[in-house]
């Protein structure tokens, strides 16, 4: 058996799905309509709705990180490049020169 954490629960080993190791509990509120979705995936799964939850998360925080914060160069970078020129025509100042008039 395993400690489940500090209030000191006992659970059996199975209880805990990453290899008896305790986990925490976390609380979270969701719509109605998010509740009935992961609720259908669980039973669709025939997996408990923290389970789906779990790997979910663990999906998210492994692909996603970042992902919002990209830079617009970043989202550009398949195509930053792609015509012949000078690589510094954005910000040297012999490029500028007729710039605006």
């Amino acid at each position: 058996m395993t400690g489940s954490g500090e209030d000191n629960t006992i659970m059996p080993d199975w209880y805990y799905p990453d290899g008896g190791n305790a986990m925490r509990t976390v609380s979270l509120k969701l719509p109605e309509s998010l509740d009935d979705r992961l609720a259908a995936v669980a039973a669709e799964r025939s997996e408990s709705k923290s389970a789906v939850v779990r790997e979910a998360l663990e999906t998210y925080l492994r692909q996603g990180k970042g992902a919002r914060t990209r830079s617009c160069l970043a989202l550009a970078s398949d195509i930053v490049g792609c015509v012949p020129g000078p690589s510094d025509l954005s910000f040297h100042a012999k490029h500028m020169k007729e710039f605006g008039k």
